[in-house]
């Protein structure tokens, strides 16, 4: 099965996301979808938006759950 390593963006925990073969999510965090990087007036935040165009909302189990 497919893997993907991406990183909970409340505490940084990596994480091992696991997929089934059409792509879902099967286990290792929980994903909110695209977002813009806020703060468009910040330059550091700003620079790093046009590098990137947004990030990818993700969580660990821990911070979803509230446990952390």
């Amino acid at each position: 099965m497919p893997f993907l390593t991406k990183y909970c963006v409340v505490c940084g925990k990596r994480l091992q996301i696991r997929l089934d073969e059409n792509q879902n999510i099967l286990s290792g965090g929980h994903y909110f979808g695209k977002m813009e990087v806020p703060a468009k007036d910040a330059k550091i935040i700003k620079s790093w938006k046009d590098k990137i165009g947004g990030f990818e909302y993700w969580e660990c189990e821990e911070c979803y759950t509230g446990d952390r």
